[in-house]
């Protein structure tokens, strides 16, 4: 895994980005005709909502040495054509703070672009974010405690709009609370289909169930400190959404291992989160040697201290490993 910082103007931060990429021999993957149709399609919104990541893509195509169209069309199709991550996250309420969870399981081929990142940009909120796609973010957690993680959807629905690994960007610049983070998923122009699951250091948790044209929130039972996604809707007014033609990738066994791992616990601490990522009984970390595909990165967060701790590669036979540059950029600010 790569593990950069970024500093400055969101071009600068991209030029940086790119030019270092290009130094270390990484090239730009193919953009299909197909892909740029669909992502350019979608750029219009994103322009509107978010210009400043426009400015990103910029230098960013710039330092990487190919066109602004190409990292724009990738970027705003991804999902859409390809194969997906199928990731399994969770998040547990303590008394004065919430443990979070995420496993990232894609291609092993896409290990070499897998980077965790600490970026600063200029007048927003600083974070450190993990994503294996560029720019976007798979997952992530800001100075202000608010943790962030999503999983793909094989829903039926596609339209072209702003895609979730820039949803995730979005709101770990700008949200301070799980509250903001919905209200910024329920109104925002999103083109995919995923589950994005949010914690903060209020003890606030939830899951936000997104397609296109529909969007519903999902809060933890009365009676559960916790909640969790896989890689299906369970709203009651969503499930007609997924695509149940096959489940490769165990999303209802997953979800099934989460609930039962996370009941056994009235208190959770990071090592027990660790525990919990790392249980093959629990199905949440994959190893699909068939399909090349399993656990490329396991990142567990503190809400309250932003005590990140993340494993390289599958969690069953590596070590996860403290990463205090948050709390350093924060302290030295």
């Amino acid at each position: 895994m790569n593990h950069i910082s970024l500093t400055g103007t969101h071009e600068a931060m991209g030029l940086q980005h790119g030019s270092l990429l290009h130094q270390l021999g990484i090239r730009f993957p193919p953009v299909s005709s197909q892909q740029l149709e669909f992502g350019l399609a979608g750029l219009p919104a994103l322009e509107q909502f978010y210009p400043e990541i426009i400015e990103e893509i910029e230098g960013f195509a710039l330092g990487m040495q190919t066109k602004f169209e190409n990292v724009a069309g990738f970027l705003l199709s991804l999902g859409v054509f390809a194969p997906a991550g199928q990731c399994s996250i969770f998040a547990f309420r303590n008394a004065d703070q919430v443990i979070f969870g995420r496993n990232h399981d894609f291609l092993y081929r896409h290990r070499e672009h897998c980077t965790s990142t600490v970026v600063n940009a200029s007048n927003k909120l600083s974070f450190v974010g993990h994503s294996d796609v560029f720019i976007g973010k798979m997952d992530g957690i800001n100075e202000k405690g608010l943790a962030i993680g999503i999983n793909f959807v094989d829903g039926k629905e596609r339209k072209p709009g702003i895609n979730f690994s820039l949803m995730v960007r979005y709101i770990l610049e700008h949200c301070a609370t799980v509250d903001e983070a919905i209200q910024v998923l329920l109104e925002a122009p999103i083109g995919s289909i995923n589950n994005y699951l949010l914690a903060d250091n209020q003890q606030h948790i939830a899951v936000v169930e997104v397609t296109p044209s529909q969007r519903m929130v999902r809060y933890p039972l009365p009676d559960q400190p916790f909640i969790y996604s896989t890689n299906h809707f369970v709203s009651p007014d969503m499930p007609a959404q997924n695509n149940t033609a096959s489940d490769w990738s165990k999303s209802q066994e997953r979800a099934q291992g989460l609930a039962k791992a996370l009941h056994a616990y009235a208190q959770l601490n990071l090592e027990q989160a660790q525990s919990i990522l790392s249980d093959q009984h629990c199905y949440v970390c994959l190893d699909l040697p068939q399909f090349q595909f399993g656990t490329l990165w396991s990142f567990v967060a503190d809400t309250r201290s932003l005590f990140v701790q993340r494993c390289v590669g599958n969690p069953q036979s590596g070590h996860y490993q403290a990463d205090n540059r948050l709390q350093e950029l924060l302290s030295s600010a």
